[in-house]
C-alpha cells in the first residue's frame, strides 16, 4: 500500500478518538496479545518510509488525548531518513496515576517499511525506584549470605541468613506489587494501544504484527 500523501494528515483527525474508544470497548487491544510481561512489548512492521511514519505519527497523536514525547536519536544523518526515532505516549495528566503506564516506541528503518517496536513501563522515576530498590537487595542479600558462610566456617551462628531471606522476601513482594500495578494499569495500556493502532491505520498504510524484532533487511 503507498503511503499517504502530506495533505491527507490533517483529515479525518476527529475519528480518531471514537475509532479508538470502540476499539477499547470491544478488547480489541487485549486480542492484540497484551500480556501481562515485566515490560510488555510488541513488534509493528509499516509498509512506509520512517520519515512518512514519524510526520504521520505525530499530525495524529498531537490531537489524540495523550502526552507526546518525539526525540531523534543521534547518529541518522540529515539527508535521508533518520536511524532511528524515539517518540513516548502517556496518559493526559488529569487521569494519570501512580500506575499509569508510559509507552516507549522506536522508530527504524526496515527495507523499503518501518519497524515499530513498543514497549510498555511504569513512569521513569517509578521504573528507576523499582531497579534500584532490586539492586539494593540483591547486592545485601549476597554479602549476608557470604558472610553467614564465613560464620559458619569459624563456629559462629550464620545469624545473617535471616538477613538475607527478608531482602529475597522484600524482592517477591516487590515483584508482587509490579504485577499488581500492571494489573491496574491495564486499560490504560490499551487505550494507549488502541490510539496508536488508530493513528498508524488512519495514515492509511498496512500493519503486520511480529512476535520478535525484525532482523536487519538485506
Amino acid at each position: 500500500m503507498d503511503c499517504a500523501s502530506p495533505e491527507s494528515f490533517a483529515s479525518g483527525s476527529g475519528a480518531l478518538l471514537d475509532r479508538a474508544a470502540a476499539r477499547s470497548i470491544s478488547g480489541h487491544a487485549g486480542a492484540r496479545g497484551m500480556s501481562l510481561g515485566f515490560r510488555p512489548t510488541f513488534h509493528l512492521e509499516v509498509t512506509c518510509a520512517s520519515r512518512e511514519v514519524r510526520k504521520c505519527l505525530r499530525e495524529r497523536l498531537a490531537e489524540a488525548p495523550v502526552v507526546l514525547g518525539v526525540t531523534q536519536v543521534p547518529g541518522g544523518g540529515g539527508g535521508g531518513d533518520l536511524s532511528r526515532d524515539h517518540f513516548t505516549l502517556s496518559i493526559a495528566e488529569s487521569e494519570r496515576h501512580f500506575w499509569s503506564p508510559w509507552l516507549n516506541l522506536e522508530l527504524v528503518p526496515h527495507g523499503s517499511g518501518t519497524q515499530l517496536s513498543g514497549r510498555f513501563s511504569p513512569h521513569p522515576s517509578v521504573w528507576t525506584g523499582f531497579m534500584f530498590a532490586y539492586l539494593a537487595l540483591s547486592v545485601l542479600a549476597f554479602f549476608a549470605l557470604v558472610f553467614a558462610a564465613a560464620l559458619s566456617m569459624s563456629g559462629g551462628a550464620p545469624w545473617t541468613l535471616g538477613l538475607a531471606g527478608l531482602c529475597v522476601a522484600a524482592m517477591i513482594l516487590l515483584w508482587w506489587a509490579s504485577q499488581v500495578g500492571q494489573r491496574l494499569a491495564q486499560a490504560q495500556m490499551e487505550e494507549l494501544r488502541s490510539i496508536l493502532d488508530c493513528a498508524l491505520e488512519e495514515c492509511g498504510w498496512a500493519l503486520q504484527e511480529h512476535a520478535a524484532p525484525l532482523t536487519e533487511a538485506a
